[in-house]
């Protein structure tokens, strides 16, 4: 949750939000690229890049819980990248572009296996079908802020009614991942039942179901 109640002579409660505060700051995590000795400055003599594997649970946890990822790459003295870090983050902006791609229009890149209508993101119960027999392990989810995070609570099902995931905050993009592959399509449901009687009603800005392939 991005949200905080605060007045101008009380400093903000950073680390979990309020969902019922009245100002909204997205959050940002901001961490280091180096390993073990986390420190902000190059370490010549400990220093490693974090490895694949950390980097896809960092992305996960931070870009796919709403939060803006801050990745510290450090110069060496001479003001050079280290080229073992240079691999590094060549290889996670890879992998990022094969599981989740860019945007689907760039020839190359991997798109969805299915994704809501238009008309369905105005509901609180969004179908995705997926094309062909494709399946799918994974949601991208985004919620529409232009009434605020209004979201408190959302769940995926598969065709059957079995749920699959849920959360309590979406924001501004919410990566769901699913305990086994389904096909065929899946619905999420999503509530602002807790939060304001008033105002518009939550929607979502986009839905779309991935595979494993490239992950």
């Amino acid at each position: 949750m991005a949200t905080f109640r605060t007045a101008s002579s009380v400093a903000p409660v950073w680390g979990r939000g309020d969902p019922d505060g009245l100002i909204y700051a997205p959050p940002v995590c901001d961490t280091t690229f180096q390993t073990p000795t986390s420190t902000w400055n190059w370490d010549p003599y400990h220093a490693h890049p974090r490895s694949l594997s950390d980097l896809k649970q960092l992305y996960h946890q931070s870009v796919g819980r709403s939060c803006g990822l801050e990745l510290n790459f450090a110069p060496m003295p001479d003001g050079s990248l280290a080229p073992n870090f240079v691999q590094r983050f060549k290889e996670f902006g890879g992998w990022i572009k094969a599981c989740y791609g860019i945007d689907a229009a760039v020839k190359g890149t991997k798109a969805p296996v299915g994704t809501a209508s238009a008309a369905a993101l105005g509901t609180s119960s969004v179908q995705i079908s997926f094309r062909d027999s494709s399946s799918a392990d994974r949601l991208v989810l985004q919620e529409d802020l232009a009434y605020g995070q209004r979201i408190r609570r959302f769940n995926v099902t598969d065709s059957r009614g079995a749920l699959l995931y849920n959360g309590s905050s979406l924001g501004h993009k919410h990566i769901a991942l699913l305990p086994i592959p389904v096909t065929g399509e899946v619905f999420v449901t999503i509530s602002a039942e807790g939060g304001p009687s008033s105002g518009n009603p939550p929607k979502l800005r986009r839905a779309a179901a991935y595979s494993s392939e490239g992950c």
